[in-house]
């Protein structure tokens, strides 16, 4: 008995001619295609996520991830942690001004970003994240299948 992918046949050619590629150039390729399809997604969820500062859309960001395994390519995306704040914000606390602001003000990070998608006894879950990578999963394919072969023509492979 043999199983067949259907709508994964134009992957599975381009995935053959990668593989005829130096290595350091399938890893670019590979690479390439896993972060376009986390790129999707993040602009899925910053589109969905609720803005009340602006501070937690500003943090979804798609990047490469690293995998014990040998050969596997990973992308995330993710709510990245950022303990900056402006040089305006900076001064005025050197200078010792009294600065009104609530606490979404003065956190830079998007650490409640798990309550927000996830809920909590007061607040009814948003599941942003979710929903982008159940919008994009779907398409995956075509995406990575759009990457390589943009690649290999560009680099005159095809």
């Amino acid at each position: 008995m043999s199983t067949e992918a259907v709508g994964f046949g134009k992957l599975f050619s381009l995935l053959d001619e990668v593989k005829e590629l130096p290595e350091k150039v399938q890893k670019k390729v590979l690479k390439g295609a896993a972060m376009d399809a986390a790129r999707k997604v993040r602009k899925i969820a910053r589109k969905n996520a609720p803005e009340r500062s602006g501070i937690l859309k500003a943090h979804i960001v798609a990047v490469p991830s690293r995998s014990k395994n040998k050969g596997v390519i990973k992308s995330a995306v993710i709510i990245r942690r950022s303990k900056k704040i402006s040089k305006s914000f900076q001064d005025k606390l050197k200078a010792g001004k009294k600065i009104r602001t609530n606490k979404a003000q003065t956190k830079t990070d998007g650490y409640y970003a798990y309550f927000v998608e996830h809920g909590t006894k007061h607040q009814e879950a948003k599941n942003f994240l979710q929903n982008a990578l159940s919008a994009v999963e779907p398409k995956m394919h075509e995406i990575a299948e759009e990457h390589i072969d943009e690649f290999l023509r560009k680099n005159g492979w095809r």
